[in-house]
């Protein structure tokens, strides 16, 4: 194996490694210490119950590929497909035009965890 191939291996083992989402610790529980805010979002029980549903999936995926596709959004800067994906959001939101009652859910609880993770530090 070249050395660059052998470089690139590793770059990607690292990467994903670095990328892994782990679960509840098994020796502190729910108790243990988030090393981030978004820890506590992703070990949120209530959370991982939302995200079984198909309604939610679909629009999380959608407002992920906005963000990430020019082509999708037809937007060709970061800047303007995040303004995009916030307009789709807020569209789902409680009194827009695509009203979804699990994607209201979804956004009260992260952002309860959110706030609540913010006060306690």
């Amino acid at each position: 194996m070249s050395q660059g191939k052998e470089q690139s291996n590793e770059k990607m083992a690292e990467d994903s490694s670095s990328a892994k989402i782990s679960g509840t610790d098994p020796v502190g529980g729910a108790d243990r210490v988030c090393s981030n805010g978004f820890d506590r979002v992703l070990e949120d029980e209530q959370i991982k119950s939302m995200l079984k549903y198909r309604a939610l999936q679909f629009h999380l995926s959608v407002i992920l590929k906005i963000i990430k596709d020019p082509g999708f959004s037809g937007e060709n800067t970061a800047e303007g497909r995040r303004e995009i994906a916030n307009m789709k959001l807020t569209g789902l939101r409680s009194g827009g035009r695509e009203e979804n009652e699990i994607v209201e859910e979804f956004v009260d609880r992260i952002l309860f965890l959110m706030e609540s993770d913010e006060s306690a530090n």
